[in-house]
């Protein structure tokens, strides 16, 4: 349950700034307006090859190992309902449970669950138990290599 989040955001912009390719760089240093070269006065090598990582760099490789990770597992959620903010045991605050229940879509949950659309079956379990529906029907590869993404 997720309640009133604080941010802190000093040095975010120096800790994500992304840097400007080194021709860029170059670019800028070779105009005639003194504020626009004052900018950006490091030396650049031009032997260097590799461009330096950008914080859009890194977030996107980041955000690409996450979903991968995510699309490799079979997640498992546990749902846990703070009964009051006492820590009391036997003491239930109906409106603080009703606006976690609400905040959680547990009602949701529960609806499609009773839908008939309770779990999804892993995909080698499925063609294990399901493929005599579909004798000489399924393409053998699908068979062999198939996953939970087919």
């Amino acid at each position: 349950y997720a309640g009133n989040v604080g941010y802190h955001v000093e040095g975010f912009a120096e800790a994500n700034k992304d840097v400007l390719g080194q021709d860029l760089v170059l670019l800028v240093q070779t105009t005639s307006n003194d504020f626009v070269r004052g900018l950006y006065p490091e030396v650049v090598d031009i032997d260097q090859r590799r461009q330096p990582t950008t914080a859009g760099y890194k977030i996107k490789n980041q955000c690409g190992d996450l979903v991968y990770q995510l699309m490799d597992c079979a997640p498992h959620y546990v749902r846990c309902i703070k009964s009051n903010d006492q820590k009391a045991a036997g003491l239930i605050d109906p409106q603080r449970v009703m606006h976690q229940v609400r905040y959680l879509g547990l009602l949701e949950n529960v609806k499609v669950r009773r839908a008939g659309f309770a779990t999804r079956m892993e995909f080698h379990r499925f063609i294990a138990r399901f493929k005599v529906l579909a004798a000489g029907q399924i393409d053998q590869k699908v068979l062999a290599h198939g996953s939970d993404y087919d």
